[in-house]
């Protein structure tokens, strides 16, 4: 069945290459660095990014390789069979993707700076094996988290701030579970942010598309909205039909399995949020983001991350 063959070459990848597209690239989750404008001033806050951000232009760059997989399903369970790790060496993602995905996370650091947050960035920041949680890889993943938590164990700390909705979820909520004295606590960029002064970075009202995740899983959009509310006091922002707790989902949960119903998925919501007539969209979620940039493209809508969309003064 193709469908375990995809699940053996994500768990293999993520196992061995540390993440699950089998990505062998020595800089791959610490390029944000090199975009940061400030520097961090240290503390008892650890800036996790979890490298979600980071991989997600090959995730991008992925989507041709799986739709080939799924087209002609013996050739791909040839490709799975020959070497998981081969795909993740032929990816190549734009530059200017990569420089994006990697500016967000800068972004967010510069941010956390300018508003007094005391913290620290990881000797070598790594991705959470979170899909391995999501798809049901109980095993596979709890030996990967361990690996993780002992990293995180290696600088002193108390507390963890997380940039992404999916690493947030996982380390907050799941890691506790699975590993033994994971007894850190994780919270949300956007919590430290919402009694600092922030504007805009354009004069559009956007239009709001709400994570799964946050709005769903982890209990956090009251937090957002504050943000959201402050940040927009002038300008004000719109929301979807489908919005809160009852969010219209960008597609990304399937992506990795079924990519076609992926993709009509994103289509979909990406019909929603033009509905409001916007010109610019909102997204807190590096999938949300990946998902729904081109779909909302089509719609002559321009999508940003919640980072790009900010200043702190």
């Amino acid at each position: 069945m193709l469908l375990s063959d995809i699940l053996e070459s994500i768990a293999k990848n993520t196992l061995t290459t540390g993440n699950p597209l089998g990505v062998k690239k020595k800089d791959l989750c610490d390029t944000y660095k090199s975009y940061m404008k400030t520097n961090p001033p240290g503390g008892k806050k650890l800036l996790f990014p979890g490298c979600l951000y980071q991989l997600a232009p090959y995730i991008i760059a992925a989507r041709a390789h799986m739709g080939m997989i799924h087209k002609h399903q013996r050739l791909g369970r040839l490709a799975l069979k020959i070497g998981s790790r081969l795909a993740g060496a032929a990816l190549r993602p734009d530059q200017k993707t990569i420089e994006r995905y990697n500016k967000i996370v800068a972004m967010i650091a510069d941010h956390l700076t300018r508003a007094g947050v005391e913290y620290q960035l990881p000797t070598k920041d790594l991705y959470t094996g979170v899909i391995l949680y999501d798809l049901g890889l109980d095993d596979d993943f709890k030996q990967y988290a361990q690996k993780i938590a002992d990293h995180i164990a290696s600088h002193e700390v108390d507390t963890i701030i997380a940039i992404d909705p999916h690493t947030f979820h996982v380390l907050r909520d799941v890691y506790p579970k699975y590993v033994e004295n994971f007894n850190y606590k994780v919270i949300h960029y956007t919590q430290l942010l919402t009694k600092t002064n922030t504007r805009p970075t354009h004069n559009e009202k956007p239009v709001i598309h709400d994570s799964c995740y946050l709005a769903r899983h982890t209990g956090h959009l009251p937090v957002i909205r504050e943000l959201l509310d402050k940040t927009y006091a002038f300008t004000g922002y719109l929301l979807p039909r489908e919005n809160g707790r009852m969010t219209g989902c960008c597609g990304g949960p399937v992506e990795s399995v079924y990519p076609r119903l992926s993709h009509k998925i994103a289509q979909s919501r990406a019909a929603q949020l033009a509905e409001t007539g916007a010109k610019k969209a909102l997204s807190f979620c590096p999938i949300c983001l990946l998902n729904l940039d081109q779909p909302l493209r089509k719609h002559g809508i321009e999508l940003l991350d919640l980072a790009e969309a900010i200043q702190v003064d």
